[in-house]
This record gives structure tokens, sequence and C-alpha cells, in this order.
């Protein structure tokens, strides 16, 4: 799952450094007119050609083992259940910061006397930390839990901000991308496999989106916070505090989640049937 989601931040890796030299030389109307081609000669052909919803053998598949046989609990079974809403308020809370954060680090690095170029450069080492994290704390999840995974990367998000507001050192702006890209990374990664783990395949997509449906107002909302927070003090200290708070709020909810997932229980019901 962390290979397959690289693609998210490459952008980031490669765009955002070339970014400043490129509006210095173009103007910034130039650079998104060279953004909005970049779906068309990238994207939209390797999706025409490349992706196929039935690989072969698929479909007989299905038909083979039937509808019912498919492991795991209906979406409505999952609307009753305490992990999904403690699943979702976790992230509810996690992505309040996390995207604002991202949004605002550029701004936040030139606002302690970093130039644009050198704040674009330490941006693009963030979202390299995030593709770290996103294939390092997959595996981690593959090998211990995805609650781990998600709690370690609220965690390591909490340890960024908290550096980026006590120092304001050169060394002390690469930690805070280092520390805050992996936490990123581990927490986008971590969604599917908690969703997989608790509730099974049976109702993955439904569930799944339903989850994601938690994100849309910290989403909307934690960008425009941190700007007139910024606007109201002279500086992004009470946003990013707010910030660590929500990600602290996060992981205390995240404790409730029981440590035995719904799909352990179907397996070992499906077992008990068989026999």
């Amino acid at each position: 799952m962390g290979l397959s989601i690289v693609g998210f931040g490459l952008p980031g890796v490669i765009l955002v450094p070339l970014s400043a030299p490129f509006i210095a030389a173009h103007g910034w109307r130039a650079l998104a007119l060279a953004l909005a081609a970049l779906p068309w000669v990238g994207s939209i052909p390797l999706i025409l050609r490349v992706l196929r919803d039935s690989p072969e053998g698929q479909e007989q598949s299905r038909d083979a083992v039937g509808e019912y046989a498919v492991p795991g609990i209906t979406a409505g079974e999952a609307l009753r259940m305490a992990p999904f809403w403690i699943i979702g308020t976790s992230y509810l809370l996690a992505q309040f910061g996390s995207v604002a954060v991202q949004m605002h680090t550029i701004p936040f690095l030139t606002d302690r006397g970093l130039s644009y170029e050198l704040a674009s450069n330490i941006w693009g080492f963030l979202a390299l930390a995030g593709i770290m994290g996103k294939i390092g704390l997959g595996w981690a999840a593959d090998r211990f839990s995805a609650k781990a995974v998600l709690f370690s990367s609220m965690l390591l998000q909490v340890v960024a901000l908290v550096a980026a507001l006590t120092w304001s050192s050169l060394a002390a702006a690469w930690l805070f991308a280092l520390l805050f890209g992996l936490g990123m990374g581990g927490q986008f990664a971590s969604r599917p496999l908690l969703v997989g783990d608790y509730f099974g395949p049976r109702a993955f997509g439904t569930i799944s989106g339903a989850v994601w449906l938690f994100t849309l107002p910290s989403l909307a909302a934690g960008q425009p916070v941190a700007g007139f927070l910024y606007d109201l003090t002279g500086s992004y200290g009470l946003a990013y505090a707010l910030f660590i708070g929500a990600f602290l709020l996060g992981m205390a909810v995240l404790l409730l989640l029981g440590g035995r997932s719904t799909s352990q229980r179907v397996n070992e019901l499906t077992k008990l049937q068989a026999k």
C-alpha cells in the first residue's frame, strides 16, 4: 500500500523545489499552466492504457466463490460499530493539522528568515520524508499493527511541531521536515490498512470512503484557521499549538480502539462454520 501511493509525494520532491526558480524566471501563471498540462501528458494516458478494473481471471474467481463468501462485514454493520467512529474521529483530528502545516510550511520557514528557494527545498525534503514514511511505516504496519502506525505517525508530527516552535535554527527546520514528513506519510498509508484490519474486504470501498468523509471538515478548516491565526497574532505559534493539541487528542481517541480487529473475529467465525 505504501509503494502504491508513492506518487502522491513525488511532485512535492521534484516540483516544489523547482517552482521557485521557475516562478522567478517565468511567473506563477506560467507555472500554473505547466502544472495543468502535466495530467494530460502523464496521468491520463497511464490511466487509459495501464489500469484495469477486472484483470484476467478475476471475474471468474468472483463468480466461483460467490459474493457472500468474501470475509468481512457490511457497511451498515460498520456504522453501528464503535471502531468505525473511533477511526473516523482519529483521522478527523489528525488531518486537521497535517495538511494545514504542509500548506503553510513555506510561509512558516520564510517567516523564520529563510529564503523562498531554501524553504522550497526543505518542503521538497518533507515530501521525500513522506515517501519514506509511506513505505517504511507501511512495512511496520505489516509486522505490528496499523493502529500502532497511526499512533506513531501522529506522535512524530507532534514532535516535529514542538521542534519547529522551540528552535529557530536551520538544522531544526530540516529536522522538522524529516519528522513531519515521516509522520504524514505513515498517517496517509495507515487509513486503508486500518479499515481492512477492522472490517475486512467485503465492503472495503464503501467503509473506506465513509471514513474519508470524516477528514473533509478538518481538511477544509485547517488551512484557513492557520492563516487566520497568523493574521491575528503575527506568527504561527498559536496555530501550531492548536494542531499539536488536535494530534494529541487524536492519539487519545485512538487508544479507545480495541486490540483485536474485526477481521480476526470474522476469520475465526468462518473457520468455526467450516468445521
